[in-house]
């Protein structure tokens, strides 16, 4: 091992000379350093995975690589989820989550087709009000854009990422709530996620007084329902509906919905990396909503 009286780059070439060191005792004490080292170490650690004299040295810096990665997230995760902070927007914490499955991913790519789609609704909706601009809102969405849900691929992980639902127009009942809430936040209509067990939907506050919202389900077409139909259509899912549609959820409740779906997906399926990542990330958030979509 590395004498930790060297210099840091020392100590980092020493770490890297020693990742083609076939003998299984070596290995966990020189990724344990390079680990403790972080950043430091990412630009030798690129060379490797790239240009390593070895398939191992190459597979052991990316593992190296990902994991720094997924633990510079984490970081960034806890300051997310910190209560002190004025606002947990949820745009920041799913971009967070997807970064866990695509760490090169362009943020901007993604927040630009959002904005435009946005730029796209404003003149729509100039004029229209209450049920007329959902109306309006919707159409957009479902038969203009056509995100639908994913029937066919329910299971797939890549409902829950914010580039693959904006990519493919394809998703699951919380990733499609979750961009209507994303839009609707730019041009402001008044959408609130419900966390219904088994099945999230949105909720659509009116603009009269005493007047009853209308639910809305994004993965069957943005279907309108009373509440009444809301709790029939889950009863026939064979869920038992308490509260939950009569309360609207913070963005923390949602992040947790999502890790709570892809830790079982990857739970199930794997690898069981990333579902103990996502296990670790819902500890974080502390707060546990229903999973499965």
């Amino acid at each position: 091992m590395p004498n930790h009286s060297e210099t840091p780059s020392a100590q980092i070439d020493a770490l890297i000379s020693l990742m083609g060191d076939p003998d299984p005792h070596v290995w966990p004490p020189v990724e344990k350093q390079l680990l403790k080292l972080g950043g430091e170490t990412q630009d030798s650690l690129w060379k490797a995975a790239e240009g390593g004299d070895s398939s191992l040295v190459r597979m052991r810096a990316r593992g190296v690589l990902a994991k720094i990665h997924a633990e510079a997230l984490t970081d960034s995760f806890r300051n997310w989820v910190d209560p002190g902070r004025p606002e947990h927007d949820l745009e920041e914490g799913w971009f967070l989550l997807t970064k866990l499955e695509y760490p090169g991913l362009d943020e901007g790519v993604y927040r630009q087709k959002l904005d435009e789609m946005a730029a796209d609704l404003d003149p729509l909706l100039r004029g229209a009000r209450d049920l007329d601009a959902l109306k309006v809102f919707q159409r957009y969405i479902h038969f203009e854009k056509e995100f639908r849900g994913n029937v066919q691929g329910y299971h797939e992980a890549e409902n829950s990422y914010i580039n693959d639902l904006l990519d493919r127009r394809l998703g699951i009942p919380i990733s499609l709530s979750s961009l209507y809430l994303l839009i609707s936040r730019r041009v402001g209509l008044p959408f609130e996620g419900i966390s219904a067990p088994g099945h999230f939907l949105l909720r659509y506050r009116r603009d009269g007084a005493g007047m009853d919202p209308v639910y809305i389900d994004p993965f069957h077409g943005g279907r309108n329902l009373s509440r009444s139909e809301c709790a029939a259509f889950l009863h026939s899912m064979g869920q038992v509906v308490g509260r939950e549609l009569d309360t609207p959820v913070n963005n923390c409740h949602i992040l947790a919905r999502m890790c709570r779906n892809l830790a079982g997906i990857y739970g199930s399926s794997g690898p069981a990396q990333k579902a103990e990542r996502l296990i670790a990330w819902i500890d974080i958030l502390g707060s546990a909503g229903p999973s499965d979509a």
